[in-house]
């Protein structure tokens, strides 16, 4: 039978956490859970959890891996929330992230559409339809409040306070 480290174990609870307490998407444990999974591989062997120096070099790894500094950043934050969480629950005494520094990121300049784009898109919707007039206030609100879909699909009709001249929106 395959012995299973403490480390994999720490992280199984770290993520059941993470869904149960904090309800973070599928994504996000999935991400979590693919992050920390490698970590623990690199660090199977080790019969304590990794320190500040051994995280340094499990960054530098990855760097050596080709991983992106987006992904790199990725791995950093999934980190610091792991022993973020071992901190709390008294598992270590001090968090070895807190030194960690994420690498800075590219700000990559949005794509935007042309004016014929627009038109298209604003002209998409066919009125004809019994859903027509819905999907064209729709596509107009989205491109009028820069909403995202799942702001805009989460909107009530009590949401929308056309009197007054505004939509409450929950979202990011």
């Amino acid at each position: 039978m395959a012995r299973v480290s403490p480390l994999s174990l720490r992280i199984k609870s770290f993520v059941d956490y993470c869904r149960i307490e904090k309800g973070l998407a599928a994504n996000s444990l999935a991400a979590y859970r693919r992050d920390l999974n490698r970590f623990a591989a690199a660090f199977a062997a080790a019969d304590t959890l990794p320190g500040v120096e051994d995280l340094r070099h499990y960054i530098e790894r990855l760097y050596n891996a080709g991983l992106s500094a987006r992904s790199v950043a990725r791995h950093i934050t999934s980190l610091k929330n792991f022993y973020r969480y071992l901190l709390a629950e008294q598992v270590i005494e001090s968090d070895p992230t807190a030194l960690l520094i994420s690498p800075k990121q590219w700000s990559t300049v949005p794509k935007y559409l042309n004016r014929e784009e627009i038109e298209r898109l604003l002209a998409a919707p066919d009125t004809a339809r019994s859903n027509g007039a819905r999907d064209k206030a729709m596509v107009e609100l989205l491109y009028a409040s820069g909403l995202r879909v799942s702001e805009l699909c989460s909107l009530d009709v009590s949401d929308a306070q056309l009197q007054l001249g505004y939509v409450r929106v929950t979202g990011k």
